[in-house]
Formats: structure tokens, sequence, C-alpha cells
């Protein structure tokens, strides 16, 4: 997957805002990331919980 389409699929989620958080981009939903994009080495980390 490219960061472009990562970036595409999180926005795609309602309420989504793209915030840079230290080095990285942030995606965030009222205020709590839920996944950071790491372009300079093509790597995402996702927040996932257990419902």
């Amino acid at each position: 997957m490219t960061t472009e389409t990562f970036k595409q699929l999180a926005l795609a989620f309602k309420d989504v805002e793209e915030l840079p958080h230290f080095e990285l981009t942030s995606f965030r939903v009222k205020k709590k990331i839920f996944a950071t994009l790491d372009e300079r080495n093509s790597r995402a980390c996702l927040m996932l919980s257990v419902i």
C-alpha cells in the first residue's frame, strides 16, 4: 500500500483530522490518535481496541 492510499483510507472515516505528531503524521477522531504514518520510512501504525 502506498502512503497516499493509506492517507486516503484513514481520511475516509467520519470526523478524521490529519495533524502532525512529532516527526510523524497522525490521524485523529475527537483528538484521539488512531493511526500514525511515518512517510520517511514507509511505515504506518494503527491503534486498535478489542470490543
